[in-house]
């Protein structure tokens, strides 16, 4: 795990479970009241094999807890069996499948798939798609017509009774988030949330109680956190007369159109709006290590893009972007905006943070350009990018070099209204960058936003470069937008 300038790491989700908190507080359920029948539908990692007092240290058990006394939270894990109808040991055939369609549950978590690995019932793959699209239209087809949370398989950090992460993470993954995208179910990514927690896999398979609480934290939290279910970007847009092209983004639903000026956009949508409209705004290379992007995905955040590339986040950048917040905020989508600025990216953030503070939530800088004169200007430890910087020149209109080095509107000299409108910035840095050097960019941000009173938190990969950016688990940098969040 990447060393941080603060030791404190929350759970991943904390904060929309915390959010929901006072809801546990109400008095017992009445008639009036009717608890939120939660099917838990699963195998061992769902029964809680291997922990200690599993009836109450199961994830199931202690998602009940804390999603409090509007829920009934069942448990109908059974140990080895498969998403696989043609599996060794299919779920489809259990008693606890009968029993879980007999509750007419409300919500279903669906957390099958790791046996699904094993060689002999991998060999029936080209099934495996068809029968988790069944496994979700069979709950679907229920009276209660019950909202179904997808699981992506926990990592198996070694292989064991032929459960194979190898397997789970290059194929079954990209096919549950097809089945996800085709059939608009939600996602809840236990993979990536759990791939630096191997010290809770005593088996290497099977996370203990603490590993059950952490599954507890981000299932409880997508069921429960504040959603918007009215809003539809997708429908707004289309009342507008834009027509978009749709794929898959990871699961969810891409938007791809185009403004009147032909400038192309990218807006992804969550399965559940969250409450506010919050999204994330990538600066610049949209898609590259999407593990933050795709995370407040699920937390109900949208993601957007808009085609500046290589404005530098000068005047001629800042202009597309203000049409484009115009077309986002025309069709609903006028939340607090959480910035995502990799590499150059860091330029066009921050310039519109210091241009329209009060739209902005946090600054997400990852390996930022901080100070155009370090990167592509050269003028610090490394040479110029006379090919970017020439470009730089044109798109900022400046008549010389002189003239651009001069320029006091970098990020590292204009933080004052940033700071002002008490906007917390997360940079994530690898500390051997040679390209983007931190010690004149990120350090001087640093130094300079403390110094104006400002939140700021450094996330520093020793010998690590300028690649890769991002993290493999992003959980510190999705607790820090959550906890940030409006």
């Amino acid at each position: 795990m990447p060393k941080t300038s603060t030791p404190r790491i929350w759970p991943i989700l904390v904060a929309l479970v915390l959010a929901a908190l006072p809801a546990c507080a109400q008095p017992a359920t009445s008639a009036l009241q009717p608890k939120t029948r939660v099917a838990c539908i699963g195998a061992s990692t769902t029964y809680g094999a291997g922990i200690k007092d599993r009836e109450k240290n199961c994830y199931p058990a202690q998602m009940q807890n804390l999603l409090g006394a509007g829920y009934d939270v069942r448990n109908f894990g059974v140990g080895g069996r498969t998403m696989l109808k043609r599996g060794d040991l299919p779920y489809w055939t259990e008693a606890a499948y009968r029993q879980a369609l007999a509750c007419n549950p409300d919500v279903v978590v669906v957390n099958l798939g790791g046996n699904d690995s094993k060689p002999q019932n991998w060999r029936f793959k080209d099934e495996f798609v068809a029968d988790a699209r069944a496994m979700i239209e069979s709950f679907r087809a229920l009276p209660a017509k019950p909202r179904v949370l997808l699981c992506l398989p926990l990592p198996a950090f070694k292989v064991m009774w032929g459960i194979d992460d190898e397997v789970i993470a290059k194929q079954e993954i990209p096919m549950l988030r097809q089945v996800a995208f085709d059939t608009g179910t939600e996602l809840v990514d236990l993979h990536t949330a759990f791939l630096n927690k191997e010290a809770w896999f005593e088996d290497n398979i099977h996370p203990n109680a603490d590993g059950a609480g952490l599954m507890a934290k981000i299932i409880g939290g997508v069921i429960a956190f504040k959603s918007e279910p009215g809003f539809d970007f997708e429908k707004n847009l289309t009342a507008q007369g834009v027509t978009a092209k749709v794929s898959s983004f990871y699961g969810y639903r891409q938007l791809d159109f185009t403004m009147e000026d032909g400038r192309a956009c990218i807006v992804v949508c969550p399965h559940r709006p969250a409450a506010g409209r919050p999204y994330a705004w990538r600066g610049e290379f949209f898609g590259h290590e999407p593990q933050t992007d795709v995370a407040l995905l699920q937390h109900g955040y949208h993601v957007v893009y808009v085609n500046a590339q290589d404005l530098f986040g000068s005047p001629l950048a800042m202009a597309i972007w203000e049409r484009f917040h115009a077309r986002l905020a025309k069709a609903g989508l006028d939340g607090k905006i959480t910035l995502i600025g990799v590499s150059r990216g860091g330029l066009y953030c921050y310039h519109w943070a210091a241009l329209h503070p009060e739209t902005v939530a946090v600054i997400y800088g990852d390996a930022p350009v901080c100070d155009f004169k370090s990167w592509p200007g050269g003028k610090g430890r490394d040479s110029t990018t006379k090919h970017d910087w020439d470009l730089l020149l044109k798109c900022h209109g400046f008549k010389d070099e002189a003239e651009a080095l001069a320029y006091r509107q970098n990020p590292v000299d204009n933080l004052e209204p940033l700071a002002r409108a008490k906007i917390p910035i997360i940079h994530v840095v690898g500390q051997a960058d040679t390209d983007v050097p931190v010690a004149e960019n990120t350090d001087v941000v640093e130094k300079r936003y403390q110094e104006l009173g400002g939140t700021i938190e450094v996330i520093r990969k020793p010998g690590v470069g300028h690649h890769p950016h991002s993290l493999p688990n992003p959980e510190p940098i999705v607790n820090f937008i959550l906890s940030h969040a409006p």
